[in-house]
This record gives structure tokens, C-alpha cells and sequence, in this order.
């Protein structure tokens, strides 16, 4: 596809990393093979796939809206319904963001969204990833400007309703986070342990 459409593939470091992170935890092997998954079309949109490994792509090119979406079928069926399904329907444009909240449950999170998030022609909702909760949004429109604008208050209210709790508007463990504000504000960390034998230490690296 990439190369019909005369676009560059570009490997997403974070995806990778996040993935190759969840798979250590669980025990499961990484394999050389994996890392072509997370290689995507330049300039596309990353669809999360909640429901398996590889992510989907959505672009446009030359007035052409592109799902790519991955091919086994219970990620496939779960994929389209989340993603394609109300684009088909409608064509209207679709805005997605990504926010990260920790130290708080899904159901917290789902109870505050409910009472305290109201804005018309927004699709809200959550994810469960280890310990952490994804607040996904989603809005379509005819108009890409206002849609995108649509997104931006939602954002706003969020880090308010939030506040403290936000820590990432990608899908991104908080180990991942802490270590990258750290080069990026050129901080070093040092831990001193005794009980947990060098845990804390051993998560950020």
C-alpha cells in the first residue's frame, strides 16, 4: 500500500516499545518477526487495536479515506465496528485522541466522564491496559475544523476533570513516560532499596 500510494513506511518506536513491554510482563517470548507490525504508512493515523498485536492505519490520499486494519477475523469484525462502520455510513471526517489516566479505575474514571463530560457529537470511551485506563474520544463531522475544535474542549475538560491523573495523550505505559521526561528535561533518578530488591529500578529500564 505504501508503495502504490508512493509514501514512506516509518517504525513507531512507541508503539513497539509499549508492545514489547506488555509482552515481557506476561512472559512471552519477542521474535524478530513482530517488529514489521509496527511498521506504518507515513503521515497515517494509528488506530488502536484493543483487541490484538498489530495496529490499524487510517489516511487520506487524494480525497480517498484508507482503513488498514488487521486480518484475523475477531480483530478484524471488532476493528471495523469501532472504527469503519459509522465512516461508512455517514463519511463525515473522524477525529480521534488518546488521553492516559493513572491511579484511578476504569469505573471511577467511566463515573466522572458520565457526570461531569457534556459535549454534543462526541464519542467517549474507555479502555482497561494493566493498570492504566485509555479515555479514547471520538468525534465525525462534515467540517474537519470544527470537529477537530470539538476534540480540543473535550481535552480541556478532561485535564481539568483529571488533573494530576493524566499523564500521556498516546497510549504509553508510565514507566515509558517518567523515563522519557526524564531525558527529554535531562533528569537522572536514583532509587535506594531494600525490600522490593531493586524493582522500581528495574521497570524504567
Amino acid at each position: 500500500m505504501a508503495g502504490d500510494l508512493n509514501l514512506d513506511l516509518v517504525f513507531n518506536e512507541d508503539l513497539y516499545t509499549s508492545f514489547v513491554g506488555e509482552r515481557i510482563k506476561l512472559g512471552r517470548k519477542i521474535t524478530s518477526n513482530l517488529k514489521k507490525q509496527f511498521y506504518t504508512i507515513e503521515g497515517s493515523e494509528i488506530l488502536s487495536n484493543q483487541w490484538g498485536t498489530a495496529p490499524g492505519e487510517y489516511l487520506t490520499f487524494l480525497n480517498c479515506h484508507i482503513f488498514l486494519l488487521p486480518g484475523p477475523p475477531y480483530e478484524l469484525r471488532n476493528m471495523f465496528s469501532n472504527y469503519v462502520k459509522d465512516f461508512v455510513r455517514t463519511r463525515d471526517y473522524i477525529g480521534l485522541r488518546s488521553l492516559s489516566v493513572v491511579n484511578m479505575g476504569e469505573s471511577q474514571v467511566e463515573t466522572l466522564l458520565r457526570r461531569k463530560l457534556n459535549l454534543p457529537d462526541l464519542e467517549v470511551n474507555t479502555y482497561v491496559h494493566d493498570k492504566l485506563v485509555e479515555i479514547k474520544l471520538l468525534s465525525k463531522g462534515q467540517d474537519e475544523n470544527k470537529v477537530n475544535k470539538r476534540l480540543d474542549q473535550a481535552e480541556e475538560q478532561l485535564l481539568e476533570l483529571f488533573r494530576g491523573n493524566i499523564y500521556s495523550f498516546k497510549i504509553e505505559n508510565l514507566q515509558e513516560r517518567v523515563v522519557k521526561l526524564c531525558r527529554e528535561k535531562n533528569l537522572l533518578i536514583s532509587f535506594a532499596e531494600s525490600i522490593t530488591g531493586g524493582f522500581l529500578a528495574k521497570t524504567i529500564t
